[in-house]
């Protein structure tokens, strides 16, 4: 059970982690949106948290590995059209993404918080 907790703790804090990079990386782009040839960046990390997810029941059926939770984060250029200056920041896009990265690190807070705190009653009973 132990083990159990420590993997899905270490998850959650990696989520949080790729969350708070991303909305950093939606800053920068925001705060370059007049600068001339600037593109866009996108962090890159569903495929490997699919991967990561994916491989879930393995992971909680044998608990052998000390860091299951494995995600790599890639940053890359965004492929959107560039304007007249060659920038691709979408002013819009970038809110919108802001907008749903809050939403998803605001509901891994509220698990971890709930995860939290069924393991204080399974161990105090209260």
């Amino acid at each position: 059970m132990a083990n159990d907790f420590e993997s899905l703790m270490g998850l959650g804090q990696k989520l949080l982690g790729f969350r708070v990079a991303n909305q950093s990386l939606h800053a920068s782009n925001i705060a370059n949106l007049a600068t001339s040839n600037f593109k866009a960046k996108e962090i890159s990390f569903k495929a490997e948290l699919d991967k990561a997810l994916k491989k879930g029941e393995e992971i909680f059926n044998s608990m052998e590995n000390d860091n299951p939770w494995k995600l790599d984060v890639k940053i890359k250029n965004s492929n959107a059209e560039l304007n007249s200056r060659g920038n691709n920041v979408k002013l819009d896009q970038e809110l919108s993404d802001m907008t749903q990265n809050a939403m998803q690190y605001l509901a891994t807070v509220k698990i971890i918080s709930k995860q939290l705190a069924l393991q204080r009653y399974a161990s105090t009973g209260a």
